[in-house]
């Protein structure tokens, strides 16, 4: 990449790296190139899926496989009836860590914004999660390698762990004890910063 003029603008920026605009869920395309996960990477547009290169739509992708696992003939209607619209928020929020109950919580808000059965939120959200699982393998990839990572760490006492990704990427995670900055008073609740 070079910059093009003096003045350094934005607008006279050049560059030369292949991509494109898509920006189809961000998340999962950066968690297909860390993991080099082809399935994954066709599912969010990062490689040609087809030989036409029509692009695909995971949130569509996922709203269809979650539906064909749903038997409760109610839930399997409004997955069929908000597609999308449903599971795009449960996707989006997977991609950056998002566990199972909070993927069932963001259906369920979903569902009572559009006045439907909250109850079915977790039968759909577990289908969504599982077809996660089916589409994007990425996820699981990566998360369950973290995840490893972390407990390792935290077993052996550490707090801070690094780990470094196939391009090379050094990343490092921290846990910190929050707890013994958090003020209670009924039901307030903060996080002060410094030490008491």
């Amino acid at each position: 990449c070079e910059f093009v003029g003096e003045g350094h603008a934005v607008e006279d920026f050049v560059s030369t790296l292949v991509c494109h605009q898509d920006g189809t869920c961000n998340g999962l395309q950066h968690m297909a190139a860390i993991t080099h996960n082809q399935q994954t990477a066709e599912s969010v547009n990062c490689v040609a899926s087809t030989e036409q290169d029509t692009p695909s739509d995971i949130y569509r992708t996922i709203s269809v496989g979650a539906a064909d696992m749903i038997e409760n003939p109610v839930a399997k209607a409004i997955l069929e009836n908000y597609g999308r619209k449903l599971t795009k928020g449960p996707v989006m929020i997977s991609s950056y860590g998002a566990g199972q109950e909070t993927v069932i919580r963001t259906v369920y808000k979903f569902l009572k914004e559009h006045n439907e059965d909250g109850q079915l939120s977790e039968v759909i959200g577990k289908a969504v999660v599982l077809a996660l699982g089916k589409n994007a393998g990425a996820i699981k990839k990566l998360t369950g390698a973290l995840k490893r990572r972390a407990t390792d760490a935290l077993v052996a006492g550490k707090t801070k762990f690094t780990w470094v990704a196939h391009d090379g990427f050094v990343a490092a995670t921290e846990y910190r004890d929050q707890e013994v900055n958090r003020v209670r008073a009924g039901k307030f609740n903060a996080l002060v910063r410094g030490m008491f």
